[in-house]
This record gives C-alpha cells, sequence and structure tokens, in this order.
C-alpha cells in the first residue's frame, strides 16, 4: 500500500529575507567588518547598495559578484574578424565564403593602485593577465580619479605591445567594459 501526503508550506515575506540573508552571510559579514575597521565612509556604492538590498530581500547576483571582486576575478569577451593579433582578416583568391574568425579574449584581474607621481593627482592603474586567442600578456588599464576608463597598455613581460590602430579601437572598447565593472567595485 502506497500513501502519498501533501503538504503546503507557506513561506512569509519575512522568511524570505532571512533566507536571502542566510545565504549571503559570507559577503555580509566582509561588508560588516569592512565597518567596523575602516566606518561607513569606506563603503562603495555597490557594497552600500548591497546592504540595501539584501535588507530589503532583493537579490542581485550581478551587485554580489562585483561586491565580491578579488584577484582572479575574470572578464569575458570576443573580438571578431581578425586573423592575427593586431592583423586584419584577409580572404584570399577562392576562400570568399570563408567566415572571420571570432577570438575569446580575456582579463584575469590582480589589483588595483593609485598611479601617479603628483600627489594631487589621484589617477589608478588596474593591473592583471590578458589573455589573447593563445597569448598570455600583462595589461594595465589606466583611471582617472573618478576611476573612469583613459587608456590601457600590454606588454610581455619585457617590452610593451605596439598595435594597429583597428584592433587598439577593438581592445580599447573591451578594456573600457573591463574598466567600468572593476569602477563598480571601488
Amino acid at each position: 500500500m502506497v500513501i502519498f501526503i501533501y503538504m503546503k508550506i507557506i513561506i512569509t515575506e519575512n522568511q524570505v529575507k532571512r533566507l536571502l540573508i542566510n545565504e549571503n552571510e559570507d559577503t555580509i559579514n566582509t561588508i560588516l567588518d569592512k565597518i567596523s575597521d575602516y566606518g561607513m565612509e569606506s563603503l562603495t556604492k555597490a557594497e552600500l547598495q548591497y546592504l540595501k538590498n539584501t535588507s530589503m530581500g532583493v537579490g542581485d547576483e550581478d551587485l554580489e559578484e562585483i561586491v565580491n571582486l578579488k584577484p582572479g576575478y575574470e572578464i569575458h569577451g570576443k573580438i571578431s574578424d581578425l586573423d592575427d593579433f593586431g592583423q586584419e582578416y584577409v580572404s584570399y583568391p577562392g576562400e570568399d565564403d570563408i567566415e572571420p574568425q571570432e577570438v575569446d579574449i580575456k582579463f584575469v584581474y590582480d589589483s588595483t593602485e593609485e598611479y601617479g607621481g603628483d600627489p594631487d593627482d589621484d589617477y589608478y592603474r588596474h593591473t592583471g593577465q590578458f589573455f589573447y586567442d593563445t597569448q598570455e600578456l600583462w595589461a594595465e588599464i589606466f583611471c582617472d580619479e573618478n576611476f573612469n576608463f583613459t587608456s590601457f597598455s600590454l606588454h610581455d613581460g619585457e617590452d610593451y605591445i605596439i598595435l594597429e590602430d583597428d584592433m587598439e579601437e577593438k581592445l580599447n572598447d573591451f578594456f573600457l567594459m573591463v574598466s567600468d565593472k572593476l569602477a563598480k567595485s571601488m
């Protein structure tokens, strides 16, 4: 004999909020530790918004990702219409139906530091590894005092990489996106 039991579980809004808070306890504790050590003024806009959302029972995975930004954080993108690093895709006779390839690119965040020689000017530099297809380079992303993107540079550990204009423009768009995402965590 088989007996089926049907139960209806009702969860109140406050219980949902408590579940959300418990689920994000590590992130909340990290923010509370920062408040304890450095005060409320040390919190970023993202951290303040995260606390506000969590207290209202609103989850936001993107915001949580930004708040938890640490070295090793990866930002992915793609570049198309390129045959080789810095060179336009070229089709040869008989290859009219070949599609330009799309190449995965990735920035792996390492650190952010104040940059520049003048103590009155606040400039920041995000550093990390940049992966293009099979190449691994070091990247520096330069920002103004408000963490707005200004420029980037790539080097192989010894020399800076000089890019063709088209490649620089495409990577500029990618590093602008990376910089905007990092700025939200500052």
